[in-house]
């Protein structure tokens, strides 16, 4: 992780309760996905685990948003920070997270310019919801000022953990 002068803001979020269960009715997009797993989109530095992963239990998810490929003529990082944050959205099998997620807002320099018309840096979001074993649908959704969508989606698998007890 790059660790630049900058501020964050946050919540780190644990789901409790009923474990997040696979979809069945995405089976047809789960496997597609599976198989064939989109490019990474130039507004996404990194997603953790990645398209194919199998985690043994349910992981903790990391989305790491590039500001300097949704940023518009007119932002400043002030304007582009509050639209991405305002406007993000997670799926986990079609089902919306609540907005409640760690953010770290990251912009080296001064934290409202835009430098050459790019406002360069890096959102994460982290969480950590309760998955069920089985395969999942992940969607990271965030608009630009005018509205854009951005948006990318990955399959990742989460196995059950292996037990260390013994049968006598």
């Amino acid at each position: 992780m790059n660790w630049k002068l900058g501020y964050f803001v946050g919540i780190f979020l644990t789901f409790t309760g009923c474990a997040i269960q696979p979809n069945p009715d995405l089976l047809p997009t789960i496997q597609y996905l599976a198989q064939n797993p989109s490019p990474k989109p130039d507004f996404i530095n990194s997603v953790e685990p990645g398209p194919g992963t199998v985690s043994f239990g349910s992981p903790e998810i990391n989305v790491q948003i590039y500001t300097g490929a949704i940023v518009e003529a007119g932002d400043t990082g002030a304007t582009l920070q509050e639209q991405i944050l305002s406007s993000r959205r997670f799926f986990i099998n079609g089902q919306a997270l609540p907005d409640y997620v760690y953010v770290r807002w990251e912009i080296p320099g001064v934290m409202n310019s835009v430098v050459h018309g790019v406002a360069t840096g890096a959102i994460y979001f982290i969480f950590n919801p309760d998955l069920a074993a089985g395969t999942h649908l992940l969607e990271v959704q965030v608009r630009s000022t005018s509205n854009k969508l951005y948006s990318y989606s990955w399959v990742i698998e989460v196995a059950t953990p292996i037990s260390s007890t013994t049968t006598p």
